[in-house]
């Protein structure tokens, strides 16, 4: 089961404390079951760092076995790079080697050689504690960005008279606004607003100003 950690894409609403935890009595509960694998997408850019992976210490607290994809695309900014990694959290020795073997395989008949620029952009980066730190205040800068967008959005969706599904507390990159193909199309066509279809946002192009032009374009739309 592939669970995303934070900053979820495309509906901007992550689960809370309290849900996570219900979550992990699940995967305790039936841990011959199923398998949880963790996509970690947008590490760091809806509450920081560490907070957007706490769920996956639990889950290693808890010594249960799993998988984490991690991507450097957005938290980078090297999208078009392709960089990321796969951990596994396994059981013992003996079955980390055995799962390194099939990753191998995997690797092998996949893409064989990663390009290997944008990971020794990341390695520089991560490696050299000036560099590291410059890019945390960068990322912490970006991150406060998109959560002042998210809050004018919401706010503008709630003076609207909109209800609570349209201005519950987003993170991240995308908030999802469950638009009919006319409703999108009338966002456009009457009001210069481009997204997605079925109304998925990228709040990552805009400001607090023009989160809430945006806003009230939605619910002209709307109402």
């Amino acid at each position: 089961i592939m669970l995303q950690v934070a900053a979820h894409n495309p509906t901007g609403v992550d689960l809370s404390d309290a849900e996570w935890e219900r979550v992990l009595q699940v995967f305790l509960k039936r841990k011959h079951e199923l398998f949880p694998v963790f996509d970690s997408a947008y590490q760091g850019l809806a509450r920081g760092l560490a907070e957007d992976v706490f769920i996956i210490k639990k889950f290693l607290d808890a010594d249960l076995e799993f998988a984490v994809t991690n991507s450097c695309s957005k938290n980078f900014g090297l999208y078009g790079e392709r960089v990321g990694t796969l951990f596994v959290a396994c059981s013992s020795a003996d079955v980390a080697s055995r799962v390194a073997s099939r990753c191998k395989l995997k690797i092998r008949t996949n893409y064989s050689v990663p390009p290997l620029f944008g990971a020794k952009i990341v390695v520089a980066i991560l490696s050299n504690p000036a560099l590291r730190a410059q890019w945390e205040k960068e990322l912490e800068h970006t991150r406060d960005t998109l959560n002042m967008a998210h809050t004018a959005f919401a706010k503008g969706l709630t003076a609207g008279g909109l209800d609570a599904k349209f201005s519950a507390q987003r993170f991240g990159l995308f908030t999802q606004l469950y638009l009919t193909e006319a409703q999108v199309s009338a966002l456009e066509t009457q009001h210069g607003c481009y997204v997605a279809p079925a109304g998925r946002v990228n709040v990552s192009s805009l400001d607090e100003k023009a989160a809430a032009a945006v806003a009230c374009a939605v619910v002209a739309v709307l109402k």
